[in-house]
Parts: C-alpha cells; sequence; structure tokens
C-alpha cells in the first residue's frame, strides 16, 4: 500500500522540515493524475455537464410559473416572487399595407 524506495532511509535524515517533505511525497499521495483519462470518458463527462446545465437555466426560467426553478432570480415576465420587478418591452406589430 505504501510506497518508498529502497535507498531513502528517513531515519538518517537530520532535519525535520526535510523530512517531513519527504515523508509527504513517497507516502501520502502524487500531484498528478496516474493515468490519462480516455476520449469518451471526457467526452460524456462534458456531455453530462452540458445537460445539468441546460436543466438548470430551463429551472431558472419556471421559478414562478411551476414553483420548481431554482432561487434568487427572476422570471421570463419580469416577476419574482409574484411581485412585477422588470418591465418587459413588447414589440409593436408592424403595418402593413395590402
Amino acid at each position: 500500500m505504501l510506497f518508498v524506495q529502497k535507498n531513502i532511509k528517513f531515519s538518517r535524515i537530520k532535519n525535520k522540515f526535510l523530512k517531513i517533505l519527504l515523508l509527504i511525497k513517497y507516502y501520502i499521495m502524487a500531484f498528478g493524475p496516474k493515468k490519462k483519462h480516455s476520449k469518451s470518458r471526457t467526452r460524456t463527462r462534458t456531455s453530462n455537464w452540458i445537460k445539468l446545465s441546460a436543466i438548470k437555466l430551463e429551472n431558472r426560467v419556471a421559478l414562478n410559473k411551476d414553483a420548481n426553478g431554482l432561487s434568487h432570480h427572476i422570471a421570463e415576465d419580469g416577476t419574482y416572487k409574484g411581485n412585477q420587478l422588470l418591465k418587459i418591452k413588447t414589440k409593436s406589430k408592424k403595418v402593413t399595407r395590402v
């Protein structure tokens, strides 16, 4: 379980700081990944993150309508917790002559 190089003997080291650093390096952990993640694993993780982000954005809009959205977000019609906070500008219809 623990990995130690054969040529390092920690009992002979006098400096405590150096001893702690060596113990951390060889006993506790390494700072990089042991194996490369495959393309499929990376892409599935990315696609899952995109799906979750889309669901979060959809729920932000549905806060006041269905009462299942995220808190602290204003709905599309400018209401928040039943109060009208923003005036939404509506586009006027173009007048065309026939």
